[in-house]
């Protein structure tokens, strides 16, 4: 009977180690759960990374593809005798949303018969001067309406500027005269700006588009 009492005394479960069995599954609990929570966190992180760059090159390539430049009228300016366009005034605004924009930096391309010109700013002053009088000086600015920076070199939100370009008496335009012209701003793609001269010059300054 003593005997059979040991074996059975023998076999029974130390309490203190089921004690131990709970504690070390509770670590190993804890520290699963630590695990999962810091590889959320590096998904979420790593995620919200990704979205603010597709963020950022979605916006840098709208603004890469879309029309800046919006081209609102075009007007032509006749010679004395109003037999011929002499100057040509082109009236811009920033297209809705788009980004400022520096007409330093955009080229005209000017295209009419043999007369084949990529046309920069004018490093004159004004477009008064005296200097200023043919395709070969380029093309000047002048400020129409001013949403607030100041500048007729830079387009922004709200202003409305005047392009102009002045013709000499080998390049002004006759009626019926079709001229290509591209607005090529240094983001997002050129804006056409081309014109037909009507056939009937009838007033100093006429709508050619």
């Amino acid at each position: 009977m003593k005997a059979n009492q040991r074996r059975r005394d023998e076999n029974a479960e130390d309490p203190s180690d089921e004690g131990m069995i709970g504690i070390g599954t509770m670590i190993v609990f804890i520290a699963a759960v630590i695990v999962a929570a810091i590889a959320a966190a590096v998904i979420i992180n790593t995620a919200g990374n990704l979205q603010r760059t597709a963020q950022d090159t979605g916006q840098e390539t709208t603004g890469e593809v879309s029309s800046n430049l919006f081209v609102r009228q075009v007007i032509g300016n006749l010679t004395e005798d109003q037999d011929a366009v002499e100057k040509v005034y082109w009236y811009l605004e920033l297209a809705p949303g788009a980004m400022s924009i520096d007409l330093n930096n955009t080229i005209l391309q000017w295209n009419h018969g043999s007369n084949f010109h990529d046309l920069n700013m004018t490093s004159e002053p004004n477009c008064d001067s005296e200097d200023f009088n043919s395709l070969e000086d380029g093309f000047c600015t002048r400020m129409v309406f001013d949403a607030g920076d100041g500048s007729r070199f830079v387009l922004s939100s709200g202003d409305k500027i005047r392009v102009e370009v002045h013709l000499d008496d080998d390049e002004v335009l006759e009626p019926r005269s079709d001229v290509d012209a591209l607005f090529m701003p240094e983001m997002g793609s050129p804006v056409q700006g081309g014109f037909k001269v009507p056939a009937a010059l009838d007033r100093p300054n006429i709508v050619l588009n």
